[in-house]
């Protein structure tokens, strides 16, 4: 009896451990993507920016190719700042890949999925995330032209009750 508590207080431990792990990557990364957000932000207002400085100038007949070349650096420097990051979110996962107990005894069996035969879609990603097409399709229009889904009430670009025949 003690040896199956065991069993199970060695089974918890590890769970608790991956659990941890995983948490800690999640966290992680989700401060880094924040941070990377941050930069493209600020990457877009640089272009924007450049893009208006470029039409004034070129407006005005004159262009100062130095200050031109200050805002294209600026924007380099923050493509090399999200590379880096990026570079950081992979550096994480792969230490909490790491960090997980590589012992096959230690760890709790997983549950095996089921192989797709060879016709199988070869994208699992596109699996996972949801498409147009799983979107219901339009059964009929309001009285503004625009098609309304099946189901709904009110038109959504004018808000006219919307009749169910």
């Amino acid at each position: 009896m003690s040896d199956i508590f065991d069993k199970i207080k060695k089974t918890i431990g590890v769970g608790v451990d991956t659990v941890g792990a995983k948490s800690k990557e999640l966290w992680d990364t989700t401060v880094i993507r924040a941070k990377i957000s941050d930069l493209k932000a600020k990457r877009r207002d640089l272009l924007e920016d450049l893009g208006r400085l470029t039409y004034e100038m070129l407006s005005g007949g004159s262009l100062a190719e130095p200050v031109l070349r200050t805002k294209a650096d600026a924007i380099r420097d923050i493509d090399l700042q999200i590379a880096a990051a990026e570079g950081e979110i992979q550096r994480i996962r792969e230490a909490s890949r790491d960090q997980l107990p590589a012992d096959g005894e230690d760890v709790p069996a997983q549950p095996v999925e089921a192989e797709k035969p060879e016709s199988a879609s070869e994208s699992t990603a596109s699996e996972a995330e949801p498409s147009a097409c799983d979107q219901p399709k339009p059964a009929r229009t309001c009285e503004c032209g625009t098609a309304v889904l099946e189901g709904a009430r009110f038109c959504v670009a004018c808000g006219r009750p919307v009749s169910d025949d």
